[in-house]
């Protein structure tokens, strides 16, 4: 075997390393790369500039040092963007007006003017390069109090601001979710986050006291999140918050709406209050159920704030919440409505038997899971097909002479059983 070794001139600037183990050979290795950038006041100033047109990464420390040497490899893996570092005891009053109090800190300043705190538990290069990457294009940005209230508050566009913080569990699971939900949205709706440990006195003043609490502002009365801390019901929240699919009434709506309504038209209310557990967590899916509804011009779904509107609640004998109403077709009252007549024994063989039109009649217990499972498929039956048959339900107790089980029937007028299964 021959041993080529290199030319004398080209051994000059090459340091040998002696040792076996991967850690101090790789530590080795980390001492002869560059560190990064020193950022001066002067270049930090340009820097938080809003019109700026780069990305930076700046990492504020508190004296200048020894740094860790695994935060070296950041220049070579953010390749594409800038990064710093900024020594607050050399600039005082631009890291105050920055709300950098705690070191180290990573402040990402991105190209579009917003602004991100790295908030990941492990200070590695890997951790902070995934924050940049993941961030730099995404749509969100910490505010302060500058930003309150005409920015955010009274401003043209929909501002979502997560109030939270970093020492909360829940918070730190939301914020990946909530960035998510930002992406979706990009110039249609602003998404901005508050840290209340460094902004207390914002958070007290817009009664902030737990967290997260998460709002939306849209020129009009906030409207707070209370979904599930996921992307989807974020996104959900935000649409049907910016178009509504529930109907808000009022004193001066809900009588001209409500009772004076045209006949085959059907309401259901939901009266509620926003401090009312329940009440919140009915909300999403009485959202839902108006969506549902919305290609049946006849059926409205709407809600009144009982907090807001105390006296029309208190006319219409509302005193628990939620308490859902349904204003039925024909009528101007509270009660039910139904497709679906519900028989008796008496009128069963008058009525059924000796018709000459075809009947579905559905035998039931109110006890029966089955048969509860069964009921709202068999009620849209009886709205999909409002004149083609005649449909009936037959509560069956024990005592009952009419049947013992659960069965469908076709009376036409021939009787046909229909297996459920």
């Amino acid at each position: 075997m021959t041993c080529i070794g290199l030319p004398p001139h080209l051994l000059l600037d090459v340091k040998g390393i002696t040792s076996l183990f991967a850690q101090e050979v790789a530590s080795a290795v980390l001492h002869e790369l560059p560190d990064m950038e020193v950022v001066d006041k002067t270049t930090l100033q340009d820097v938080v500039r809003k019109d700026r047109t780069e990305t930076w990464l700046i990492h504020f420390v508190e004296g200048a040092g020894n740094q860790d040497l695994e935060l070296r490899k950041l220049p070579a893996m953010l390749r594409g963007y800038n990064v710093g570092r900024a020594d607050c005891t050399l600039m005082r009053s631009l890291c105050n007006q920055l709300h950098v109090h705690k070191f180290p800190t990573f402040l990402l300043f991105k190209a579009n003017g917003g602004q991100e705190v790295y908030y990941g538990s492990r200070v590695t290069a890997h951790d902070v390069a995934a924050f940049v990457l993941d961030s730099a294009d995404v749509p969100l940005e910490n505010l302060s109090p500058e930003d309150f209230p005409d920015r955010v508050v009274l401003g043209g566009t929909p501002w979502f601001v997560d109030f939270f913080a970093p020492w909360c569990p829940p918070c730190m699971r939301l914020l990946p979710e909530f960035k998510k939900a930002s992406k979706h949205y990009r110039a249609k709706v602003n998404f901005g986050t508050v840290d209340c440990t460094v902004h207390s006195h914002l958070c007290n003043m817009y009664n902030i006291h737990s967290y997260p609490t998460t709002i939306l502002y849209n020129q009009s009365k906030p409207h707070q999140f209370r979904g599930q801390h996921n992307m989807h019901s974020l996104i959900e929240f935000v649409q049907d918050t910016l178009n509504p699919p529930v109907i808000a009434l009022d004193m001066s709506t809900f009588g001209p709406q409500v009772f004076e309504k045209a006949r085959d038209d059907v309401w259901l209310v939901d009266f509620f209050a926003p401090w009312c557990g329940p009440c919140n967590a009915l909300a999403p899916e009485w959202r839902r159920l108006a969506k549902m509804f919305k290609d049946k011009a006849n059926v409205h779904v709407a809600h009144v704030d009982c907090e807001a509107h105390s006296s029309l609640c208190a006319q219409q004998g509302v005193n628990s919440y939620p308490t859902i109403r349904m204003y039925p077709a024909g009528s101007s009252g509270t009660g039910q409505y139904f497709k679906v007549v519900k028989l008796t024994y008496a009128d069963f063989a008058r009525k059924v038997l000796d018709s000459a039109e075809p009947w579905v009649v559905d035998f039931f217990a109110p006890w029966c899971g089955h048969c509860q499972v069964f009921k709202p498929e068999f009620e849209k039956v009886a709205e999909d097909h409002p004149s083609s048959l005649r449909r009936k339900s037959c509560r069956c107790y024990p005592s009952s002479p009419v049947i013992d089980k659960f069965y469908l029937y076709l009376y036409n007028p021939k009787p046909y059983k229909y297996n459920h299964s």
